[in-house]
């Protein structure tokens, strides 16, 4: 009898100890630290590579500064940089403004996997809901480094390897909380991308000292119909002026425009929509005919 009571007893002293170290591992142990910003990260590309569309952040933050909506676009930029993507260059939005007073410069980044070729077919359902928006615009391709930026529009145009003729397909990853339009802001669209979807460059090339800057025109036809038409003038003035913005932005972010990179500045038009099957010819005035089909 007595071994029984001793060995009960053990076992309940040993019981006792274990419930109080686990009661005091649990009391001691600190809260999980949710860091909003990754999953901001995690989602926000998990829809980009789906092809979807979502108000996550119209939901979770709802104030966003234009801080952070950076933040979390180049914290993309650079996931996607460790699973093989090259980054190839920028692409600028809030540079179409009738008023000078009003211009936000904001920027997106460009990937070897967005480049579409000329000619070819582009696809519906590489795009959410199955539409994008087709906009021309002027690019530059950049023939040196600029870490510091530019303290001038010459010193920028000295920078300049040549200008080129593009088609850049938009359609933002980033929509309103239950569609109300008031719950969303251009600061999250910057977060998102600015709706980078694809981007074809034309085979037109100009050199920055001979190209006609501010009377450049493109013509948008679809199925033969003229869709769209405007004037590089209607980007800031000039889409150099675009550039400039840009070359001294990135630096304050710690990144820097870069030899080989490629620019785009922003659509010449009021954009046209397509999302059905149908065949896009973009004319330029100087810089050449862009050409695909949408399938």
């Amino acid at each position: 009898m007595n071994r029984l009571y001793t060995l009960a007893l053990a076992f309940l002293i040993i019981t006792a100890c274990k419930h109080k170290s686990d009661t005091s591992s649990s009391e001691t142990a600190p809260p999980a630290v949710v860091d909003e910003t990754e999953i901001a990260v995690d989602s926000l590309l998990y829809f980009r590579h789906h092809y979807q569309q979502t108000d996550m952040l119209s939901r979770r933050f709802p104030g966003i500064t234009l801080e952070k909506s950076m933040e979390i676009q180049l914290r993309m930029l650079e996931k996607e940089l460790k699973a093989g993507a090259r980054h190839i260059g920028w692409k600028m939005g809030g540079t179409v403004t009738d008023d000078s007073a009003s211009y936000n410069p904001l920027f997106g980044y460009i990937l070897d996997k967005n480049v579409i070729q000329q000619d070819s077919a582009v696809l519906a359902e590489n795009f959410p809901s199955a539409q994008v928006e087709v906009e021309g615009e002027i690019g530059f391709v950049m023939k040196k480094d600029f870490q510091n930026g530019a303290k001038s529009l010459e010193e920028l145009k000295a920078g300049i390897d040549y200008v080129v003729n593009a088609v850049e397909f938009a359609k933002a990853v980033a929509i309103p909380l239950n569609g109300n339009a008031e719950t969303m802001t251009i600061n999250h669209v910057m977060a998102s991308g600015l709706g980078h979807a694809g981007i074809i460059i034309g085979a037109g090339r100009a050199d920055i000292e001979e190209f006609d800057m501010e009377n450049e025109t493109v013509k948008c036809f679809i199925d033969g119909e003229l869709a769209a038409e405007g004037t590089a003038t209607n980007v800031y003035g000039t889409p150099l002026n675009a550039l400039y913005s840009l070359v001294n932005m990135l630096p304050e972010q710690g990144i820097y425009l870069k030899k080989g990179d490629i620019i785009i500045t922003g659509s010449l038009y009021k954009n046209p929509v397509i999302d059905s099957t149908c065949a896009v010819k973009l004319a330029f005035s100087s810089l050449g005919d862009i050409s695909f089909s949408m399938e």
